[in-house]
């Protein structure tokens, strides 16, 4: 199981991973660590074909997009609102 962090993983932030992931996969972990610079902060987990993304970069991702999708639809619930009809 590949884990990617932008820092390496304390002692305890490791175990704390593993006992989580053994846990949620009722199995116990083989843990890979790697460093990512790239990486922002938070992790990236990846057991066979299942990939687990809690990095920020994914977190700031989908707050952009929430952002736009209200954006859009309180642009466009005004813009309904001051529409005439016909």
């Amino acid at each position: 199981m590949q884990v990617w962090t932008a820092v390496p993983l304390a002692d305890d932030q490791r175990e704390r991973l593993r006992v989580e992931l053994r846990e949620i996969l009722q199995a116990e972990p083989v843990l890979q660590p790697r460093v990512d610079p790239e990486l922002l902060g938070g992790l990236v987990v990846r057991a066979g074909d299942y990939v687990y993304d809690a990095s920020v970069r994914t977190e700031l991702e989908t707050i952009q997009k929430q952002l736009i999708e209200r954006s859009s639809h309180e642009i466009q619930t005004g813009r309904d609102r001051f529409s005439s009809p016909g």
